[in-house]
């Protein structure tokens, strides 16, 4: 039973963020910037391919927190289409093994690591992040970056971050967390519904994160620049969207997505937080 309902959710994720044409509108918004898709650089992409909130600036203060150097091997669990796996390859010189449920990020995190000329540092596979292929202690840290938030079973996610990290090894998760028990507006960027929506509070967190062996080293609450960021991304009713951006993603309802995100952040009931831990030894 219990694993025909994680079949059943798995379903239903890959449902809400499968949408068989990202790259297409990539691919335009590029062109519609005036970039050849082909040629791209990393740093072409960071508008779109960011797909948390703060973006690159975001992925960049996580990475300063971590002890990441050239040569290590690390995970981003929940990778998306590849853009905080390739600002780690680019700014440190690591490995990247990003992972992630929905196969169409994986073949768009493939085709765009590619054209960028980074794919001997990175490597993207289709895998489910509370049942990891990789033997126990294979990475030097690890990322999870606004993905826990569809996960139901975080007591399996976390144990399995924990197996598959060396000891001492730093783990960085941001997520859009609960802080208090109001009904949430959705569609969201994470979720269609209630049903594939598993919000934790701080508190929650700390204790999974310690139950599953980690050290917490840092926690920071990032809410005001999340209003202040979907405010920069929700555009007036006369404004175009730019070619490059979340709602790229997002797909054809990003309007609403972002519009339901601005009435969760403002009415206080959730907030982005950066929790920085680190495996016991």
């Amino acid at each position: 039973m219990k694993d025909q309902l994680m079949k059943t959710q798995d379903k239903n994720i890959i449902s809400h963020y499968q949408d068989d044409g990202l790259l297409d509108r990539i691919d335009a918004g590029l062109c519609a910037a005036g970039l050849d898709p082909e040629k791209v650089k990393a740093a072409d992409l960071t508008p779109v391919d960011e797909f948390h909130i703060g973006g690159r600036e975001m992925t960049l203060r996580i990475l300063s927190m971590m002890n990441i150097k050239a040569g290590d091997q690390v995970l981003d669990i929940g990778c998306g289409i590849g853009g905080a796996a390739r600002t780690l390859v680019a700014e440190t010189g690591c490995r990247v093994t990003g992972i992630d449920l929905t196969p169409e990020y994986i073949d768009v995190a493939k085709t765009l690591t590619a054209r960028c000329g980074m794919e001997e540092r990175l490597q993207f596979q289709v895998a489910n992040a509370c049942g990891l292929p990789f033997e126990d202690e294979t990475f030097d840290g690890a990322i999870t970056l606004h993905v826990a938030m569809n996960i139901e079973d975080r007591v399996a996610l976390y144990a399995e971050a924990a197996r598959v990290l060396k000891p001492g090894a730093d783990f960085a998760i941001y997520d859009v967390m609960r802080t208090n028990d109001k009904a949430l507006a959705y569609p969201a960027p994470w979720a269609t519904s209630e049903k594939t929506s598993f919000l934790k509070t701080p508190a929650q967190m700390r204790a999974l994160l310690h139950e599953a062996g980690f050290e917490l080293i840092r926690e920071e609450d990032h809410g005001d620049m999340a209003r202040a960021f979907f405010q920069k991304a929700s555009p007036g009713a006369d404004q175009t969207p730019p070619p490059l951006g979340v709602h790229v993603v997002m797909g054809a309802d990003a309007p609403l997505k972002i519009r339901n995100t601005m009435k969760n952040l403002q009415a206080r009931c959730i907030t982005p937080v950066v929790m920085m831990a680190r495996k016991r030894s």
